[in-house]
Order: C-alpha cells, then structure tokens, then sequence
C-alpha cells in the first residue's frame, strides 16, 4: 500500500499578490524619494579655490547639489574688490552682471530678478526664479546656478563669501528648501600657505 504525504502549498489569491506587489513598489519609491531628498541642498563655489597672476582673468561657478523640485534662488557673494573685479558678462545691459541662467534650469524659462555686480563694494546680487505655471514642478540638480568672471586687478588674498541670510532657495509651491552654503578664496600674484588646521570662511 502506498503512503501519500499530505503537501503543503500556500494559496494566494491574484488579488492579494497584486496588493503586496504594490506594497513593495511603493516602500521601494518612498526609499529612493528618501534617499534623494536626504540632507539639504549644498550651494558651493567651484573650483572652491584658485590661485592666479595679477591681469588674469579666473571663472568661478556657482554650484548646486542635492537640491529637487528648486523653483528659485537667491543669494549675495561679497569678494575684496581690491585685489578682484567681476568682469560684465552681457555689456549691452547697464551695470555688470554675471554670467546666467546657468544649465542647471535645462533650459527652462527664467526670469532673472537681479543680477548686479558693485565691483567697488565687492558685492554681487542674484535672483532667479522659473516661469512656470502652478501645476508644473521644479528642477532637480545638480548644475551651475550662474558663473563669475573675475579680474585679478591686483595682488592679494580675496576670500569669497556667501553673505550671512542672503541664500535662499525655494521649491514649486513656494515653500523654503534647507541649504548650506560653503565659499571660497581667490590668490593674486602669490601662494599662500595657511598653518594646518587654519580655513578662510
């Protein structure tokens, strides 16, 4: 006499396969949106340091990382207009400004708010923000804000700061995106060597 074993087998119905298929999805796209979105958004000035001769000229761009949905901007740069002067990037505007949009918009529509230099000051204002209508979301980055092209007017050590409140980002629904914003400095004529452990702000 044969002796059958009873079998085990699970039974799912479609239903309830498609439910836990959707579940996983879901958890997987929550964990990327997570892990993009994770820490705020890093504005920086790239190359963050450069060391130059008195006449040249050195492009400095602003640089946006980690930041999604950006809708606008804003932010003041101040630099020793003894030693730098920012060359004008669009000579049939008055005033000077700096080279933008830069390619992190992908070529979307932008309207630029301000964009002024004061080389006797040291002090550089730009705002942009996207054209947009309400439904349509931002831009993800990361890319190039803008780019400064400085003059090395004279020798010295310009360090170049990100002015304190002055950055601002915000997202499609107008809502405020956490930043953190990191400058850099500029050598004419000359290294310079910092004892270890030293950092210009």
């Amino acid at each position: 006499m044969s002796r059958h074993e009873p079998t085990f087998r699970p039974h799912l119905s479609r239903s309830r396969v498609a439910l836990a298929a959707l579940i996983i999805a879901t958890l997987a796209l929550t964990g990327s949106a997570f892990a993009m979105a994770e820490g705020p958004a890093r504005l920086s000035l790239s190359p963050s340091s450069a060391t130059v001769r008195e006449g040249q000229t050195v492009d400095i761009a602003i640089r946006l990382d980690n930041a999604f949905n950006v809708a606008g901007a804003e932010m003041a740069i101040r630099f020793n207009p003894a030693v730098l002067e920012v060359e004008d990037a669009d000579p049939s505007l008055d005033g000077i400004q700096i080279a933008a949009p830069g390619p992190f918009w992908g070529g979307r529509q932008t309207f630029q708010a301000q964009n002024s230099v004061d080389n006797a000051a040291g002090l550089i204002h730009y705002s942009v923000t996207i054209v947009k209508s309400s439904s349509e979301p931002g831009v993800d980055g990361p890319g190039t804000l803008a780019t400064i092209r400085f003059h090395a007017k004279g020798n010295g050590l310009s360090a170049l700061t990100f002015e304190p409140g002055s950055v601002k980002l915000s997202d499609s629904n107008v809502n405020r995106i956490a930043v953190e914003a990191s400058g850099g400095r500029i050598i004419v004529g000359y290294q310079l060597f910092l004892p270890l452990g030293m950092r210009l702000h």
